[in-house]
């Protein structure tokens, strides 16, 4: 009887150290993309006839259910000075319940901020292998976008003692 209250004790404790554990950003500021040879003078970009090329990527913050993004970007302009970029993420090349924040970008280097979320249609668990920074023209339309590796496990909140051992336990589900 005393080592089953010792045991209850002890599962308690951990229990609740677990969900009293502050949320931290795991991963932040790890560059996950890095191509300096891209880094090259805007008129020399334009020049190669490109569109789009991304320098670096770097981790703002990995939480559970969102994942922050900077992109160091170089764009050519030939589809206006100024559009917009988001993207998607994937489990090996099948889109997910995911949602992005769309950010700005202008025709030349420049930085853009991805933020991506668990849409409200995801499951509690979801997994993803790479991300993919997109630009769209003015009518919604990609016209250029990279893929860039980044292997998550992302998590819908869960409330209450037992949410964050409920991370713990869980597993991917099965893609299609």
């Amino acid at each position: 009887m005393i080592k089953r209250i010792a045991v209850y004790s002890i599962l308690l404790v951990l229990i609740v150290f677990v969900a009293l554990k502050p949320a931290s950003s795991k991963n932040e500021g790890l560059i996950i993309f890095d191509k300096p040879k891209n880094d090259i003078t805007v008129e020399q970009f334009i020049r190669n006839w490109e569109t789009l090329s991304v320098i670096k990527a770097q981790v703002v913050s990995d939480s559970d259910a969102r994942l922050v993004v900077k992109v160091d970007y170089l764009y050519s302009g030939d589809h206006g000075d100024v559009v917009t970029t988001c993207g998607g993420v994937s489990y090996e090349g099948n889109r997910g319940d995911w949602s992005c924040r769309p950010s700005g970008v202008k025709k030349g280097r420049g930085t853009a901020m991805l933020s991506f979320g668990l849409s409200s249609m995801a499951k509690d668990t979801e997994c993803s292998t790479d991300i993919t920074f997109s630009i769209y023209d003015n009518k919604g339309a990609v016209f250029a976008h990279q893929k860039i590796p980044y292997k998550k496990t992302w998590h819908q909140n869960k409330q209450g003692v037992f949410g964050p051992i409920f991370k713990y336990i869980s597993s991917c589900p099965e893609y299609s």
